[in-house]
């Protein structure tokens, strides 16, 4: 009797070790951890909405949205960057600006708003694609500016409704702060504003409203990677036209990126990488992992764009879906994962 006890209790404790086993190999834990630590499968969904009315800065290490704004608030920007002395436009609102050849403020008026030569600055955002132009000369090192005098037209609202003109004078930059004068095209509310550079930023953000004033826009360049956004498109074919797109605008101080239409999301491995083809300009992302079929946007999920921040993280990311659950647009969906 003993014996037959001790021969069912070992039956049934090998059956319980077989049992056992079967139940971890059919339940192993997936390993979420990437190489280094990094994000793993995240999925995220930027909540823009339909008319586009904010702005989104996302950063892919901490896996969230850090700031977010009216895309209404500013009209300028003013590179912060050492060597650089770039003044964009905010094209979100479609602004455009025209070189007038005068050098004396109250020389410009309205009737110099007719007629060609309005310019937008392009969504790459290298220096030879902004429609300021160079304002300046480097002479000895100084940067001295041409006087040349600008119009500035202010774009539109959310609404399509036109904001304006200003005209603008760039009279200096000097201990590290830009010097500028604007008035209305009728030479009335003049006034003169300086911009200081601050190097924890991208750039510094001014309005022409309310007698001009700084306003804080993007955080730290150290906390974004990229920002969804409108910005102006010029499309060529088949004419000439200005266009809001909705897009993804890369940290200048910070990200390279490319896009790979060829290999799959989940085979692209760090060995596969094309270093030579990283981008520096800010549209490398941009608004083209979608298209409009007249209908509604389908996104191109086969696009894989590959990112590296800091010149040390790389990650893989794709666009999913353009619309949330209630079939909404302006909800850009992807998701990535650091190689």
């Amino acid at each position: 009797m003993i014996r037959l006890k001790a021969s069912r209790g070992n039956a049934f404790a090998m059956l319980l070790l077989v049992l056992v086993v079967c139940l971890q190999s059919c339940f192993k834990e997936k390993n979420l951890t990437p190489k280094d630590g990094g994000n793993s499968d995240q999925l995220v969904v930027i909540p823009m909405g339909p008319t586009y009315d904010n702005q989104f800065y996302f950063s892919l290490d901490q896996n969230k949205i850090v700031s977010q704004n009216s895309n209404l608030i500013y009209d300028m920007m003013f590179d912060c960057a050492a060597g650089k002395y770039n003044i964009w436009l905010n094209s979100s609102k479609l602004m455009q600006v025209k070189r007038t050849a005068k050098y004396t403020l109250k020389d410009v008026v309205a009737a110099d708003t007719l007629g060609e030569g309005f310019r937008l600055d392009k969504a790459t955002y290298e220096p030879d694609s902004n429609a300021l132009g160079y304002w300046y000369t480097i002479d000895g090192g100084a940067v001295k500016s041409q006087n040349e005098v600008y119009i500035i037209q202010l774009g539109k609202d959310n609404y399509g409704n036109g904001l304006g003109y200003v005209k603008m004078q760039v009279n200096s930059f000097a201990g590290n702060s830009y010097n500028i004068t604007f008035a209305a095209l009728d030479g009335s509310n003049e006034q003169t504003a300086t911009i200081a550079k601050d190097a924890n930023y991208c750039y510094r953000y001014f309005t022409f409203g309310n007698g001009g004033n700084i306003v804080n826009v993007e955080p730290a360049k150290s906390e974004w990677d990229f920002v969804f956004t409108k910005y102006s498109y010029v499309f060529y074919d088949p004419y000439y036209l200005p266009y809001i797109v909705v897009g993804a605008l890369n940290n200048p101080e910070r990200v390279v990126a490319y896009v790979d239409s060829v290999s799959t999301f989940d085979s692209l491995t760090a060995p596969k990488l094309q270093t030579n083809l990283f981008s520096a300009s800010r549209d490398v992302i941009g608004y083209e992992w979608k298209y409009y079929d007249f209908i509604s946007y389908q996104t191109l999920n086969y696009k894989t764009y590959l990112i590296k921040v800091d010149a040390e993280r790389l990650y893989k990311l794709r666009f999913l879906n353009f619309y949330n659950a209630n079939e909404e647009r302006g909800y850009p969906t992807f998701e990535y994962e650091e190689i």
